[in-house]
């Protein structure tokens, strides 16, 4: 990832900078400092490795002393006699909160763990670089209202559990790279994230609740870009205000969905999903959550805004099917048939409980089906 959706190299160089641990008098062992020159922090040393923390006899103190720019954490520390120690870089709670000098952040492989509001306000921040898998936790509102903040790359696949509101009100993103496989709760991560915003490589495949505000943001439908498909293996809750608008289509595998709550879609047509395919690999879910899943979705005559994948292999699905075509949507049928590859084939139109057609349903082979039984007589 470079460090700038700019120029990287003037803005954010790759220039290694060497950290000089100072310890000061003894009689106030918990308060060292850790310098590059330009940032100055305080640590504490704990069997030779050394904290980004602080102590007094008065407490706690405020680690960041000085400093301002980009913020490149290191993994190693040496002093003025050339000794070399290690560096835990995991950071405290509140402990950058509010600071407006720091412009960009890179966490090195030995911060395995960000605590509530660590970033929190911290108004000027750019760019974020996590080291890949090496958090184990991140607290609540961590990088909230990083109000500058453009490009953040996150691969995190030791993350599991639930995160809550740490990208809350980061307005600006345009950039954010998500790979967080086994974390199974991002409950208003991502709320306020800009509609213009591209996250096309999302991997949150074992999340099972995305809930309402989410990742509702606040621009027109005429900024977005397009956000490709979202995979949701292992939903089981679903707020559609949680679905980025741009989405065009979710893959649902086989997930155990039983639960989508259609608030604000239903009466704000600004919140309306640009949706046109939703996959199902497993057994159909019930009508209200097909229902609510295409509660944006006008209801037409004639072809379908959406489509939607399943496999009569799979239980229930068939007693879903309205074949008797109205005229437009025969002709649109025909249409739609002529685009069809492999096995897939036309089952026929999906009809909302009170009566509105919103959907095609197509028949395409699911990996879960069952190989028919095949009896050899000899």
């Amino acid at each position: 990832m470079e460090f700038s959706v700019t120029s990287p190299a003037s803005i954010f160089p790759r220039v290694e900078h060497q950290w000089v641990y100072t310890p000061k008098d003894k009689s106030d062992s918990g308060y060292h400092e850790i310098s590059d020159g330009n940032w100055r922090l305080t640590a504490n040393i704990s069997g030779g490795v050394l904290n980004l923390s602080g102590q007094t006899g008065y407490g706690w103190c405020n680690i960041y002393l000085d400093g301002s720019g980009y913020l490149d954490l290191p993994t190693n520390v040496v002093d003025a006699t050339g000794n070399n120690y290690k560096l835990n870089a995991s950071i405290f709670a509140e402990t950058f909160k509010g600071n407006k000098n720091i412009r960009g952040i890179r966490l090195p492989s030995t911060c395995t763990s960000v605590a509530v509001r660590a970033f929190y306000k911290s108004s000027n921040v750019e760019v974020l670089e996590l080291t890949p898998n090496s958090l184990t936790s991140i607290g609540e509102r961590a990088f909230s209202e990083l109000t500058k903040l453009k490009e953040v790359e996150f691969v995190q696949t030791n993350l599991t559990g639930g995160l809550r509101y740490i990208f809350t009100d980061c307005n600006s993103l345009a950039d954010l790279k998500l790979n967080i496989p086994n974390v199974k709760d991002i409950t208003a991560c991502f709320y306020s994230l800009p509609l213009k915003c591209d996250i096309s490589d999302w991997n949150i495949t074992s999340v099972t609740g995305l809930y309402d505000y989410v990742g509702l943001g606040s621009e027109t439908i005429d900024e977005q870009k397009a956000w490709g498909t979202l995979h949701l293996n292992s939903v089981k809750t679903l707020g559609i205000a949680s679905i980025p608008r741009t989405v065009s289509a979710i893959d649902f595998d086989k997930a155990p969905l039983t639960s989508v709550s259609p608030y604000w879609a239903q009466w704000d047509n600004s919140k309306q999903l640009n949706l046109n395919t939703l996959i199902f690999r497993g057994r159909a879910p019930s009508r209200n959550v097909l229902d609510n899943l295409l509660i944006a979705t006008p209801a037409v005559d004639g072809n379908k805004k959406v489509t939607i994948y399943c496999s009569t292999g799979q239980v229930g699905w068939e007693a879903l099917v309205s074949d008797n075509y109205t005229t437009k949507e025969r002709a649109a049928a025909e249409i739609l048939k002529a685009s069809l590859v492999g096995k897939e084939r036309l089952l026929g139109v999906y009809e909302t409980q009170n009566g509105s057609r919103k959907a095609w349903l197509v028949h395409r082979p699911s990996p879960y089906d069952k190989d028919p039984l095949v009896i050899m007589l000899r």
